[in-house]
């Protein structure tokens, strides 16, 4: 079935209806709701058997219950066992989960920390919560502790107490769904229709996820 739906943007649609992938003009989608109201640009979408996004949408759930569960035994290893190598590598994990889990709900790839900075970065902005950009920060210094341990423990308990109290937004932030009323920049629009780009595309092709190049220095008066 066909329908002409108003905004093909996945960001801001509803929770429930998720990209497929993109193609011309041809969005194909898969829904288990047909809520409407939100603007933009029309194309036309094909609904496909509600079914079909049950993989997706386990897949978000699975990596959304790791990140809580991660996220528990990154504090226990800490203050019950004392192992700061198991800490920083169960609180790094709980951030990467949580934010695969916001990527499956709107079929972002997700499957390096470069995309997942992006992602934070994404709805870090779209939410109005710049200091999440912290979290992601702090999920790197705690990855690189797991294969060096030279964060002593003062450092990564502030650390992992940092991690404990931020993670709840990005929790919550996958709960509620994308923001229908969030606009992105052009940079972010680009990062956004990066992350829709299928793995078999980006393997493809390197230059996909590196930044447009640098312009040339030519400072005024030079």
């Amino acid at each position: 079935m066909w329908i002409r739906w108003n905004c093909c943007r996945a960001h801001s649609w509803p929770r429930g209806l998720y990209l497929a992938a993109a193609q011309a003009s041809q969005c194909y989608v898969w829904t288990d709701q047909a809520s409407g109201g939100y603007t933009g640009y029309s194309t036309i979408i094909r609904i496909i058997d509600p079914s079909g996004f049950s993989m997706s949408l386990a897949n978000a759930n699975r990596h959304a219950e790791l990140s809580h569960r991660l996220i528990e035994q990154a504090n226990y290893e800490m203050h019950t066992m004392g192992d700061r190598v198991q800490a920083s590598d169960k609180a790094s994990g709980a951030v990467a989960q949580v934010v695969k889990a916001i990527a499956e709900d709107r079929n972002w790839r997700h499957s390096s920390h470069n995309l997942r900075r992006d992602i934070i970065d994404l709805v870090a902005d779209e939410f109005g919560q710049p200091e999440l950009r912290h979290l992601q920060a702090i999920a790197d210094q705690l990855h690189e502790n797991y294969y060096e341990d030279r964060l002593g423990d003062p450092l990564l308990n502030d650390l992992l107490a940092d991690v404990t109290r931020l993670i709840e937004s990005l929790w919550d932030i996958r709960d509620q769904g994308p923001n229908p009323y969030y606009n992105p920049s052009p940079e972010r629009e680009r990062t956004i229709n990066r992350l829709l780009v299928s793995e078999e595309e980006a393997r493809a092709d390197d230059s996909i996820d590196f930044p447009p190049p640098m312009p040339p220095f030519n400072p005024p008066g030079r």
